[in-house]
């Protein structure tokens, strides 16, 4: 994006992009172009519960932007700062929350979940607890764990049914939510003629332990 013989800036932009990525570009290249390049710029008006997406500019090296607004209020903005080398344009959805959902569910994986959502909706996105078919006698347990801050221990942990009733919490930014489902057999038919073989092949053993002992 430079001409021979200009010099290169290299900026990087992040986050909600389609083309995220370094790019290296020339003197005529404002915030705007390379804002461009990356894909993100759009005309689309937010629709009603559309989380706002904020554009935000790092100099190399700070951690406080030196530019940040909507993407709506940069497209119209016409005072925007120059760019610099090194300068680093992220791009992200406020209000919304990236968790993973694991174990017993239809499709984990790490999904984006928006303001107003809870932990539940975040399990239906992931096509809900997968509950196969239980046996005679067979009872299941499940179980929903939230963990939180990169903790190994769950910061919630409930029941399905009482996550299902109303008990999800809010989500944060980051969560991890772990299905469990433990299935307890029961006592079957089958066990009963385990059982009974067991004790049968024990009272033949001690029968011919007898016969023995009484022909000596």
């Amino acid at each position: 994006n430079a001409q021979p013989g200009q010099p290169i800036r290299r900026v990087n932009v992040w986050g909600e992009v389609r083309y995220p990525g370094v790019y290296d570009v020339g003197p005529d290249f404002d915030l705007k172009g390379v804002v461009t390049l990356s894909g993100v710029v759009t005309t689309r008006e937010l629709e009603a519960g559309d989380p706002d997406r904020v554009l935000r500019l790092y100099r190399a090296g700070e951690t406080t932007p030196v530019y940040e607004a909507s993407v709506a209020e940069f497209v119209r903005d016409a005072d925007l700062p120059e760019l610099r080398y090194g300068d680093v344009i992220a791009v992200r959805s406020e209000g919304v929350a990236r968790v993973a959902v694991w174990g017993a569910v239809a499709r984990p994986g790490i999904y984006e979940v928006g303001p107003g959502l809870s932990a539940r909706d975040a399990v239906a996105l992931a096509g809900g607890p997968v509950l196969p078919p239980l046996g005679d006698a067979e009872t299941r347990t499940t179980t929903v764990s939230v963990y939180r801050d990169g903790g190994d221990q769950p910061a919630v942990e409930l029941s399905l049914e009482a996550f299902l009733s109303g008990g999800a919490p809010e989500l944060l930014d980051g969560d991890v939510l772990q299905i469990e489902t433990a299935v307890d057999r029961g006592w079957t038919n089958r066990d009963t003629f385990a059982v009974l073989g067991i004790v049968t092949s024990g009272a033949i053993a001690v029968v011919q332990f007898l016969r023995l002992s009484a022909g000596e």
